[in-house]
């Protein structure tokens, strides 16, 4: 499907804004302005790369380089601009590191920043890129900014001040989030803002058009920010709250749930494609921790998933099985379906299967796979024409009138979640990614990435003696991310360094051998772990405290380190194989750090070490099984080892792991080593002999050597 559609595009509107699949010429839509400015190319390059198609993605990056000018007397939607070229520059940068497509990002953004030359500094819809000159759409209530526009700028300057650390850009979208912030009422927030004022110009609320992404952008901030952004979430969980008191309901017969449009104080009971997101977003939300509480995580999937039926509803209740632009609620015998004609067509949108790809990330229920699937052959029955794909203008005619436009989110957005769906969960992992609204994934840095956890509920933070209080906050501390040069002092000391290692090698799930004598219920292993590892860590503590200088408390100490150790294995061992890794990899926390300041001197130096040390620990060197490295649950690990102990580019360290495997990376780990030291001749002979060196010292008793070496090691890099 991306082949065939971006195949007919290149072929017949190469470099035009979009394509018309039936006449097969370029198209450009008003919002685009009447320039070709590739927004095709751009908006599809990231999902052409995920795709492998090699040829088209150097063909595309060729045109960016030598074609692409946005200086031009084009009006053209900031957001719609904002969202696909800036978005897309990003995106492709995220994914490659090229360096070109972070340059035009900037140039990009940089046309862009005079829209924001208003009193309130919330910009204006449209612009003319060679000038500057902006206004509002005729047709916006009074001449006022949508929220929906204006809201969705944040992700995308906020990502490329992380980038290239200039704060212009975030100071925009600040400034527009403090004048937001300051109009709420009652945590609403409605469609259409006075620019010149900051001042509601009507009480229309929607999480559809003209509100969607705002909200959005509230979580997805947050998210980029390393969950640091706390306003950004106090803002989006107060705002949804609202939300669903005025708009979220259930239908009184068939029990589906929607959320309806606020008009002035009143429901209307309809409901729009786009809002179909809002069933991903609930997703996300409840995943990544945004709510506080367990009961509102399950509420919020419980949501998530009856909108993502309720949409699916929208689509079997039509002829072609695909959903119209708009449906309604209000009559108990067309529940879930189109009322007027202009609701009726469907332009290849992608809200309904982006939310049906979240749900199928956290819960891996067939169903979302199979909806997606029927999804596909209804494209392909409907919408697949000689030159690419087309919109339909009734999605309740099996004989079907396509519109002859193949918009550019359909490569950019439809086909790209339907990529994922069907891609294993560390393919673009939404643990390293978060998507703009237009589907593109921005690596979220590694200064500021985290995991969410599973909560230890503060076992090891209680009031007690105060270096083991220190030690205790400083752990706390660790696991929130939250780093301080007394930390960084504190993990210096050996017997410290010791503990914490432990403890983080556990939580990673680092902890398995095979074997099985006894069969847990899921939550138990979990539980006995930490149960066990916290009474161990408070003997650690209190011996830690009162005999420090002592040689003897020394080796008892390093005792108990070890019984944390042997404890670790034996729980692990009563399990299954199959439990075991889904278990340690799935259930325990999964810990993400920044290995330059926060933890250096405790982790082994190089990947190829821990890769090692992981296969001896899951399974013995001499009898690693055939289908070890088609094992899906490998590439989970891989994941947790990505995420707690190798801050390198998880992209191209995923590429390596797939095309080696588990059994090929120990091989070349030995062939390696047995290499270096065949090339003691060559110049840089005794940089290799001290890398192998400090690899081979890990687990050396003078720990105070062995933290140190790490610390050159990582400072070097």
């Amino acid at each position: 499907m991306v082949f065939h559609s971006y195949s007919n595009y290149a072929k017949y509107a190469w470099g035009a804004n979009e394509h018309r699949p039936i006449s097969k010429t370029g198209h450009s839509a008003n919002i685009f302005g009447s320039s070709p400015l590739g927004i095709s190319i751009i908006d599809s390059i990231d999902t052409i790369y995920l795709a492998d198609l090699k040829e088209f993605y150097q063909k595309s990056r060729d045109w960016i380089e030598t074609k692409f000018d946005p200086n031009v007397p084009s009006e053209v939607s900031v957001f719609e601009i904002n969202i696909r070229l800036v978005g897309g520059f990003l995106s492709i940068y995220a994914l490659t590191n090229d360096k070109l497509y972070l340059d035009k990002a900037e140039l990009m953004a940089n046309r862009l920043l005079p829209a924001f030359d208003t009193p309130t500094g919330i910009p204006h819809a449209l612009i003319t890129l060679s000038n500057g000159a902006s206004k509002n759409w005729n047709w916006a209530a009074g001449g006022c900014s949508i929220l929906s526009e204006f809201g969705t700028v944040h992700l995308e300057f906020q990502y490329l001040t992380q980038l290239t650390g200039k704060d212009i850009y975030l100071q925009k979208v600040e400034k527009i989030r403090k004048v937001l912030k300051g109009a709420s009422e009652n945590n609403m927030y409605y469609n259409y803002l006075n620019p010149q004022t900051g001042a509601w110009c009507q009480k229309h609320a929607s999480l559809g058009a003209l509100g969607d992404s705002f909200y959005e952008y509230l979580l997805k901030s947050w998210i980029l920010s390393g969950k640091k952004d706390e306003e950004a979430r106090s803002m989006y969980e107060n705002a949804m709250k609202a939300a669903e008191e005025a708009m979220l309901r259930k239908t009184p017969t068939s029990n589906l749930m929607y959320f309806g449009e606020q008009r002035s104080g009143r429901l209307d009971p309809q409901m729009g494609h786009l809002t179909c997101f809002v069933g991903g977003l609930y997703v996300l939300s409840a995943s990544s921790g945004a709510i506080s509480s367990n009961s509102s995580a399950k509420n919020q999937m419980e949501i998530a998933q009856a909108i993502g039926k309720t949409c699916r509803e929208s689509y079997t209740r039509t002829a072609t099985g695909l959903g119209p632009e708009a449906f309604h609620f209000e009559r108990t015998d067309v529940e879930a379906k189109a009322l007027r004609d202009q609701e009726k067509y469907y332009i290849l949108r992608p809200e309904v299967i982006e939310t049906w790809f979240y749900l199928w990330r956290n819960t891996h229920e067939q169903m979302y796979r199979d909806w997606a699937w029927q999804a596909i052959i209804s494209l392909e029955k409907y919408c697949r024409v000689e030159g690419g794909y087309s919109g339909i203008r009734d999605v309740y005619s099996s004989v079907v009138s396509h519109d002859d436009v193949q918009q550019s989110f359909f490569i950019a957005e439809t086909l790209k979640y339907l990529l994922l769906i069907f891609s294993d969960d560390s393919f673009i992992s939404l643990d390293t990614y978060v998507f703009n609204t237009e589907a593109h994934p921005f690596h979220i840095p590694k200064t500021t990435q985290q995991t969410l956890y599973i909560p230890l509920k503060h076992r090891f933070f209680d009031l007690i003696p105060k270096e083991v209080i220190q030690i205790r906050v400083a752990m706390k501390n660790f696991f929130e991310g939250v780093v301080s040069p007394q930390f960084t002092q504190f993990c210096r000391r050996p017997l410290v360094a010791r503990l914490i290692r432990y403890l983080v090698n556990t939580c990673a799930g680092v902890v398995q051998s095979p074997g099985t004598k006894r069969k847990f219920a899921d939550a138990d292993l979990t539980n006995l772990l930490i149960n066990k590892i916290d009474a161990l860590t408070d003997q650690v503590m209190d011996l830690n405290k009162k005999y420090e200088n002592s040689t003897e408390e020394i080796r008892r100490l390093r005792k108990t380190n070890d019984k944390i150790e042997k404890i670790t294995y034996t729980l692990a061992k009563t399990q299954k194989y199959d439990h075991v890794i889904n278990e340690a990899v799935e259930q325990l926390p999964v810990v993400n750090y920044n290995g330059k300041n926060l933890l250096d001197g405790l982790l082994p130096p190089s990947p190829t070490a821990l890769l090692c040390k992981l296969v001896r620990r899951l399974y013995s060197t001499d009898e690693i099984v055939e289908g070890v490295k088609e094992d899906p649950r490998m590439s989970s690990i891989k994941e947790a080892v990505c995420a707690a102990y190798y801050s390198s580019d998880t992209i191209k360290f995923g590429v390596f792991w797939k095309m080696h495997g588990i059994k090929t990376l120990q091989g070349q780990a030995r062939s390696q080593k047995s290499r270096d030291k065949k090339t003691k001749s060559n110049q840089n002979e005794k940089d290799l002999i001290d890398n192998e060196n400090e690899e081979d010292l890990i687990d050396n008793e003078n720990e105070e050597d062995l933290i140190n070496n790490e610390n050159e090691d990582r400072n070097s890099d």
